[in-house]
């Protein structure tokens, strides 16, 4: 009690604390009595919202969607307000189908603080475009307008321009936007213009241009022109080399195993379907790439090979050999782009030719490469050596007309061994040996 007296006779204390009473009566009474104001709240965002349905309706506008909003209240209340406070919604309970169309706006507190009222809203309504979102993804082209290359005057052989992404990601573009201009569009290339004679591959930046299905432009990026007021596109430029491609036309050729020193005729023939036919007999192919790359093939090679030692005179089929084209870096094909889906088939000449099998005596088989201490008794002839060829030339042999070698170089022990012999027709250029055979032997070690 005696410490309180001593505050109320402190005039300082009593000075502080009158001041404090007076600003909280003043702030009282200014909240009680403020006068009421009105006061416009700008760029609230205009919020469409449209019911989960199957159509997925969206709204589009060629400008952003604000409006302004007039609110009456208490000074000190609406004076705190902001956009973030008010909200702002189209009415889209009337929209039943899509197209351009106008709704009204209606305006309503956010805050918690709701001591004001909303008095109006501007602009009252907003003109949209509604319409089911859609994304397309358009493959895209490349034009190099006015790109030319100089004219070779070599025999089977054209430089060619041969445009290309320099990201391979550029190759497709994803559009998005209302379903009725997406539709519109019906392909997509990007332009360059070049306007010169290329002697080397030059880099050029491309814009997208988008055409209807007749090649009427809807969009062109480069030239800021575009009929879709609410497409949007993943990309609008791209990057591409105006590549400057050497063109040859050279054989196409096979890999040949087991063939007599005049084989029969070996034919190529592409294959489109399950039968071969005549007009689709192949003995070249156009390649193309970079000059430095192309100008050093002479020739291409299918993978795989013609083994004569398959073949079997009483199967038609073992004459048919199916061969794929290879993969060489920086070469392409002018005709075929995917080599994996494609392949040959070279076809052995199969006409006049007969088969006769021969039992060749052990003293013809000759050992070679055998190391030094070592000795190879060849035990057992081979039996049923099938030759082919022509009938002439088939029946015009003897057992004296083959070769017969052993290679004995990988020996490195005494015991038996089996060998697997080479067997040449030495008695005729047109005849070959076909299937395989085991040459047994006894290996011993020299005293």
């Amino acid at each position: 009690m005696n410490r309180l007296n001593r505050w109320l006779n402190n005039n300082h204390f009593l000075l502080a604390l009158s001041f404090v009473l007076a600003v909280g009566i003043w702030f009282g009474v200014s909240v009680a009595y403020s006068p009421s104001t009105d006061r416009t709240v700008a760029n609230v965002p205009v919020e469409i919202t449209f019911p989960e349905t199957e159509l997925n309706y969206r709204a589009y506008s060629e400008s952003e969607l604000v409006a302004q909003v007039e609110v009456q209240g208490k000074k000190y209340v609406v004076e705190r307000l902001s956009a973030e406070d008010i909200s702002v919604s189209a009415r889209v309970d009337t929209v039943s189908a899509s197209g351009r169309m106008t709704l009204s706006l209606q305006a309503r507190q956010r805050s918690s603080n709701g001591d004001y009222t909303v008095l109006s809203v501007t602009p009252a309504t907003i003109n949209v475009m509604v319409d089911v979102e859609r994304e397309a993804e358009f493959e895209v082209g490349i034009d190099c307008v006015g790109a030319s290359v100089a004219e070779l005057s070599a025999e089977n052989e054209s430089l060619l321009l041969a445009p290309a992404f320099t990201d391979e990601q550029n190759q497709t573009v994803t559009v998005t936007g209302p379903e009725s201009e997406v539709s519109r569009i019906g392909y997509v290339v990007a332009v360059a213009d070049v306007n010169r004679r290329l002697t080397e591959s030059q880099a050029f930046t491309a814009g997208l241009v988008a055409y209807d299905s007749r090649g009427n432009i809807l969009y062109d990026a480069s030239a800021g022109y575009s009929e879709l007021s609410f497409v949007t596109f993943s990309y609008q430029t791209a990057e591409v080399m105006a590549n400057v491609n050497l063109r040859r036309v050279v054989p196409l050729t096979c890999n040949v195993t087991g063939a007599p020193a005049d084989p029969p005729t070996i034919t190529l023939h592409e294959i489109t379907g399950s039968e071969t036919t005549g007009d689709n007999q192949v003995s070249t192919v156009g390649i193309q790439g970079a000059v430095d790359v192309i100008s050093k093939i002479e020739k291409i090679t299918l993978n795989g090979s013609v083994d004569f030692t398959k073949i079997q005179p009483d199967d038609p089929m073992s004459y048919r050999f199916e061969l794929q084209l290879p993969a060489v870096a920086g070469v392409t094909y002018d005709e075929y782009t995917n080599i994996s889906d494609l392949y040959f088939v070279a076809m052995v000449d199969s006409d006049d030719q007969t088969a006769r099998s021969f039992d060749i005596p052990a003293d013809s088989v000759r050992v070679t490469g055998l190391p030094e201490g070592f000795r190879c008794t060849i035990s057992s002839g081979l039996r049923g050596v099938t030759v082919v060829g022509p009938r002439s030339a088939v029946n015009a042999l003897s057992t004296d007309d083959f070769t017969v070698t052993v290679d004995g170089s990988a020996v490195t022990a005494a015991g038996a061994a089996n060998f697997t012999p080479t067997i040449t027709v030495s008695g005729s250029d047109r005849c070959w040996v076909t299937g395989s055979y085991q040459v047994i032997a006894e290996v011993t070690a020299r005293p």
